[in-house]
């Protein structure tokens, strides 16, 4: 039933892209897949943690929200309802607002990343709050009050205490600076530490179990893959294939009944889409270098560069739009078969079959 619901939900979103009411079923679609999920790869490390169980969550946020909920008396079924409601608004109030076919772009990410972001639950509000984050930096752009920089630095803080990778967001606060300056400290900054980490790897569990624990530290660094060319090339493909569409889209005509200040608010906001997708795409680094699981990174960028397309499309004419949206529809299906079949697949789990597959499998509803 599960699967027949999401092809209809589908057909909709990409018929009604525009309409907020084939919005809100997949948003309803969504809600129901996540809050209702019975089982799935950290489902029982999750609802131990919520027990009171002990266990590697450390994160001191997240650990004050499951303590709330369990005061006020939640089952951690329940808890799972009013949190995936919480993740999906978050993304909801950035999609509605920057898209013009906000429906087709959500059912694009339901496609992928959404199944990962099931499993990986802190990693998903964590991301959800990043995301609004970043959009402050689009707001700087147009209306430059200090209020955003501190709205910024609050938000990612926020995240980072529900999931400690999000700290490394924090270095898009250079983007508050002017574009040419913030290029130049991502461009060398994020490499050069990526390459002193390399030289300093015997060093790096002690040096991060300091901040967040030993085995916290272990389980970030503990699985380091060797980068292999077949991995250089998965990677080259997925994230250069967004960057190859961003790109096109920049540069597409425009239909001639259009007219489109290019130095106005929502050129500014243009820009500011693609500069957050292309600085994004920079945490590749750490999924090649320190393995596959880091690609959760990314998933931020993918959805701003959705967002980004789709805003650009919008001034074409319908056959550019169509194709552009069978390449963005391609796009996505890609980062899907190489995120499940080649990308974070280790000690011969099935990512398809464990996480995909038991998303619709393991449902109350469905």
């Amino acid at each position: 039933m599960g699967y027949i619901a999401g092809l209809i939900t589908g057909g909709i979103c990409f018929t009604k892209k525009e309409s907020k009411l084939a919005y809100l079923l997949a948003g309803v679609y969504a809600w129901i897949l996540f809050g209702f999920n019975t089982n799935n790869l950290d489902y029982a490390n999750y609802k131990g943690r919520f027990e009171g169980a002990g266990g590697a969550i450390t994160e001191p946020v997240f650990l004050f929200i499951l303590k709330v909920f369990r005061k006020l008396g939640f089952r951690y079924q329940s808890f799972l309802c009013v949190y995936a409601a919480v993740c999906l608004i978050l993304l909801s109030v950035i999609i509605i607002k920057y898209s013009p076919y906000p429906a087709a772009v959500f059912f694009l990410y339901l496609v992928f990343p959404f199944c990962l972001d099931t499993v990986q639950i802190r990693f998903f509000l964590a991301s959800s709050i990043v995301l609004v984050a970043l959009c402050l930096i689009l707001k700087y752009k147009t209306n430059k009050k200090l209020l955003y920089i501190a709205g910024f630095v609050l938000l990612v803080g926020l995240a980072t205490g529900i999931h400690y990778s999000a700290a490394l967001y924090m270095i898009f606060i250079v983007l508050f600076l002017d574009e040419k300056r913030a290029g130049f400290i991502l461009y060398c900054l994020i490499p050069a530490a990526m390459l002193a980490g390399c030289a300093a790897l015997p060093h790096i569990p002690d040096l991060l179990g300091a901040f967040i624990g030993m085995d916290k530290a272990n389980a970030w660094l503990g699985s380091l893959e060797v980068a292999s060319m077949t991995r250089v090339i998965r990677l080259v493909m997925i994230r250069g294939g967004l960057l190859f569409l961003c790109l096109i889209a920049k540069h597409l005509p425009w239909r001639e009944d259009v007219r489109f200040d290019e130095s106005g608010t929502a050129a500014q906001v243009d820009d500011g889409l693609l500069l957050l997708t292309l600085y994004s795409l920079l945490f590749t680094i750490f999924e090649a270098v320190l393995g596959s699981s880091y690609e959760r990174l990314t998933r931020p960028g993918l959805l701003t560069g959705l967002i980004y397309i789709s805003r650009k499309i919008s001034l074409t004419d319908k056959k550019t739009r169509t194709l552009m949206w069978i390449l963005m529809a391609g796009l996505v299906l890609l980062n899907f078969y190489a995120a499940l079949f080649l990308g974070i697949n280790r000690g011969g789990t099935n990512f398809f079959e464990s996480v995909f597959l038991n998303m619709f499998r393991n449902n109350a509803v469905f």
